[in-house]
């Protein structure tokens, strides 16, 4: 598998994982896919890892579950 393909993989799997939430869709951008929901961006997949937007009302409850 090439790396893009693995990419693609990765984001279709958290496309799937998160359709519970509404209608996401990735995007690629930036050697990676952007997550939105709603046409807002939410999270980063990047490296085999995904970056979630945060801010004062959510960042705690990341870190709480096991976010960096």
């Amino acid at each position: 598998m090439t790396d893009r393909e693995a990419r693609n993989a990765f984001a279709e799997r958290a496309v799937a994982a998160l359709t519970p939430m509404g209608p996401v869709r990735a995007q690629g951008m930036f050697g990676g896919h952007g997550l939105f929901l709603d046409d807002l961006m939410f999270a980063l997949l990047t490296d085999g890892e995904m970056w979630l937007k945060g801010d004062d009302l959510n960042s705690d409850l990341y870190l709480a579950g096991g976010g960096r």
